[in-house]
């Protein structure tokens, strides 16, 4: 459990607001996060953070608007 780390560290390593972070979970985008059992909440693991800010410099890729087009 050592390498489990927080929302908000997870967040901090990768340069981006916690929020941003919950976000991207919630579009099946970012770094994988795992529930923790004796602490009742998700954390991250450093190393698959890391490896997925090295792998996504610029975050996840931005997807095409939806709706129609603005005038």
């Amino acid at each position: 459990m050592n390498d489990m780390i927080s929302l908000t560290a997870a967040a901090s390593l990768v340069g981006v607001h916690p929020n941003t972070i919950k976000n991207w979970f919630d579009r099946n985008e970012g770094p994988p996060r795992h529930y923790v059992e004796s602490s009742n909440s998700f954390h991250y693991k450093r190393s698959e953070v890391m490896a997925w800010k090295e792998a996504n410099p610029d975050g996840p890729p931005r997807k095409p608007r939806q709706g129609r087009p603005r005038t």
